[in-house]
């Protein structure tokens, strides 16, 4: 617990000091000073030109005739009917926004059938020429081996045996021969 000091052993001398008659004397001070303040305020408005217009001006009796203008507005009946957008016609705005919403997905359906027909990539390939796809396969960096692997051989018929291979195998050229012929025809031997 803290000791609460003891006010009797305080200095019994104020602290601070006021003048002799200050107070008998502060009311006359203060209203000597406002008198000043009137006198400088008189003095830069006497600087102003009176002859010079206000900005704004009122009609006469314009505040008189305030009140009545604005109760006259209020209960004129006469005012032209405008629709007013209340409950029954916001009703309407709703109901209207499904169908609206249904007649843009129709038309948007419709115009995006027209405009999207369904293509298969075999008649997209045989639209291109020949000599097109050899020159797209000469400047691409695909090899052989990629575009080999890439064939479905399942509805090719790779029979070998043909009328000209069973010839051949009838001849029976020895090695030496087949390598002549081979150059002859300028073919690689590696077959």
């Amino acid at each position: 617990m803290t000791k609460k000091p003891d006010i009797s052993k305080l200095n019994k001398k104020a602290p601070l000091s006021v003048p002799e008659g200050y107070f008998d004397k502060l009311p006359d001070i203060i209203q000597s000073r406002i008198a000043m303040e009137e006198e400088e305020e008189a003095i830069v408005f006497k600087s102003i030109p009176t002859k010079q217009k206000l900005p704004f001006d009122v009609p006469d009796g314009y505040f008189e005739k305030l009140p009545s203008t604005i109760q006259a507005r209020a209960i004129d009946t006469t005012r032209s009917k405008t629709p007013s957008f209340g409950m029954a016609n916001q009703r309407v705005k709703w109901a209207l926004v499904p169908v609206l919403l249904a007649i843009f997905l129709i038309g948007y359906s419709l115009w995006h059938s027209e405009n999207n027909e369904s293509f298969d990539a075999d008649q997209l390939i045989a639209q291109v020429s020949s000599e097109d796809l050899v020159a797209y396969l000469e400047m691409s960096d695909i090899s052989t081996e990629e575009i080999i692997s890439e064939i479905d051989f399942g509805h090719i018929d790779l029979d070998t045996e043909t009328d000209e291979t069973l010839l051949l195998d009838e001849l029976n050229f020895t090695e030496s021969e087949m390598d002549d012929i081979l150059l002859e025809f300028e073919l690689d031997s590696g077959v």
